[in-house]
């Protein structure tokens, strides 16, 4: 019987629709990095950044520690590098200045 795993599956798909809707729609910028790329970002993030779609999701983890603002760049990597060993960090929420492209 797979009436469950539907059941879990749609709960998912909804949930991940809610959060899209609420993020895509958010004007703080919100990106979700896995596996050292980046797996969504928001237009905020993208706006505020000043780069292209296609150049963001190019980006390698070289590239996502290089766009952290020098003064942030050692707390953010610390902190990444104990939630992924499951060592709680403090604080869990924090904030970090990041590059912006110069435009002109």
């Amino acid at each position: 019987d797979i009436t469950g795993r539907k059941i879990t599956e749609k709960a998912l798909a909804e949930s991940e629709e809610k959060f899209r809707t609420i993020s895509d729609q958010s004007m703080l910028a919100i990106c979700i990095i896995q596996d050292g790329r980046i797996k969504y970002f928001n237009r905020a993030f993208e706006l505020s950044c000043g780069y292209k779609p296609s150049e963001i999701v190019s980006w390698t983890e070289k590239d996502i520690i290089s766009q952290i603002h020098p003064d942030d760049r050692e707390f953010v990597i610390n902190s990444i590098r104990k939630k992924q060993l499951d060592i709680k960090a403090e604080p869990s929420d924090y904030r970090a200045g990041y590059i912006q492209r110069i435009k002109g």
